[in-house]
Order: C-alpha cells, then sequence, then structure tokens
C-alpha cells in the first residue's frame, strides 16, 4: 500500500469539541499515512495532545481579501507550496479560511 500524505489545517490555537475530534481522527489513522499539521503557532495547544508522529508546520496568515473576510491569499499561496513539496494527497480544512476547491 502507498504511504498517503495528509495534511490537517488547523486555525484555532485553543482545544475545544472540534480539535478533539480532529484529534481522534488523526489517532485513528492508519501507520501508513504521513500526517503533516499546519497550525498558526507554534505553541498550539492542539499539538501538545497528539500522541502519534506528525511534521509540524506553523504560518501566521492575515483572512481579509475583498468580499471574502474568511479567504486568505497568503495562506492559499503557503499551503500551494507545501502541498507541492511534501507531494501531500489529501487536504483535511477544519474551517472556511481557504477555498479548499483551489486544489482539486
Amino acid at each position: 500500500m502507498k504511504n498517503i500524505n495528509i495534511l490537517f489545517v488547523q486555525f484555532h490555537e485553543k482545544i475545544g469539541g472540534g480539535e478533539r475530534y480532529l484529534i481522534n481522527v488523526i489517532e485513528a489513522l492508519p501507520a501508513e499515512y504521513n500526517v503533516f499539521l499546519l497550525t498558526p503557532n507554534n505553541s498550539c495547544e492542539l499539538k501538545n495532545n497528539i500522541k502519534r508522529n506528525f511534521l509540524s508546520l506553523s504560518y501566521r496568515f492575515k483572512r481579509t481579501i475583498g468580499p471574502f473576510p474568511r479567504f486568505s491569499l497568503g495562506l492559499n499561496l503557503f499551503l500551494r507550496k507545501v502541498i507541492k513539496e511534501n507531494n501531500i494527497d489529501i487536504v483535511h480544512v477544519n474551517e472556511g479560511y481557504i477555498l479548499p476547491s483551489f486544489y482539486c
């Protein structure tokens, strides 16, 4: 079976219900999955609660452009770079800060 590279994009620094769900999803993935986690900073609580191995990425971004207040051009450009450099197969977005259709 081919190793699958999956990128999880998380925008909240504190842990709530959605973040607990995300932790369970990440830990339930098969060992063949290479997990990449993108968070807004290195001191994110989420990182400390994941028990499996993963590659941590951090990126600060501004999220307003034109009529789309939840859209971040800088984050989209950064994600494009990460996807190409790490051969990402799946992007899991837990929020609406990017438009995933760019990566289909």
